[in-house]
């Protein structure tokens, strides 16, 4: 009977339990609008599409950029973002994001880390990199953070890169994944990005000067150059070419001399 009493009890309390059940509204994510596509062709012949989020404002693409834009945040500061290509490999994958990281004044890696991330975006493999620096590196005592994008299509390599301030590239982090996700890759007719102020480099010796002048093209330079200094080899045409081109060596290896993007 009191079993029984008990068990009454406890019905009469959950019959009349007053508390309200709160239904919370979460609002769905919402990716950014993305401009027009674009198709810019490389230098090797591989066209690449791609949309631009609209809060991205589009600059001339000078120099050996195919793209340009930049971002603002309230504050007046400004980031980068640059789409540039190179020949075949451009050194490879490693060897840029330490490139990278030597921006951030951060230490080389052997291996892919966890700052590297393999995405599959038109049946084609693009690392997504997002490296940050350990101390301030800008003006007013502010660190710095990259998020880049790297493509290989097999007769070049693309390269897609975000640098200013932490907080504001880390704020465009989606964003900018969203224009990784939108590249195609393929033939096809394109408009290719037109360069006001990029001097046409010319071998052996021209591949100094440009190191000099800031036009380095990377590897094709450093091929250039190369071949330069074997082919005086072979006719023992002494130890100019030699001085020129182990100096122009010195200057790649110090970061003096180093691709654009």
């Amino acid at each position: 009977m009191l079993v029984i009493c008990a068990g009454a009890f406890l019905v009469t309390l959950g019959c009349n339990d007053n508390s309200k059940i709160t239904v919370y509204r979460v609002p769905k994510e919402t990716k950014p609008q993305m401009t027009d596509q674009v198709s810019v062709r490389g230098d090797a012949g591989a066209i690449v599409r791609w949309k631009a989020p609209n809060g991205w404002e589009e600059q001339p693409a000078t120099g050996f950029r195919k793209g340009s834009f930049i971002v603002r945040d309230p504050d007046g500061r400004t980031a980068d973002i640059s789409v540039v290509s190179f020949p075949e490999s451009a050194g490879g994958l490693l060897a840029n994001v330490n490139r990278w990281r030597a921006q951030l004044k951060l230490a080389p890696v052997n291996e892919i880390d966890q700052s590297i991330t393999p995405l599959s975006v038109d049946g084609h493999q693009i690392f997504f990199v997002d490296m940050v620096s350990e101390q301030p590196v800008l003006d007013g005592g502010l660190k710095s953070r990259v998020l880049g994008g790297i493509l290989a299509t097999g007769s070049e390599t693309w390269f897609f890169k975000m640098s200013g301030e932490d907080k504001l590239v880390a704020s465009q982090r989606d964003a900018f994944r969203q224009f990784l996700e939108t590249l195609e890759i393929g033939k096809g007719s394109a408009t290719t990005a037109t360069s006001t102020n990029a001097p046409t480099p010319s071998a052996g010796k021209g591949a100094v000067a440009i190191c000099a002048s800031g036009w380095l093209a990377g590897t094709t330079a450093f091929l250039n150059a190369r071949r330069e200094f074997q082919s005086f080899r072979a006719k023992r045409k002494g130890s100019r070419c030699v001085g020129r081109f182990f100096a122009w060596s010195g200057r790649w290896r110090s970061g003096e001399c180093q691709p654009v993007a």
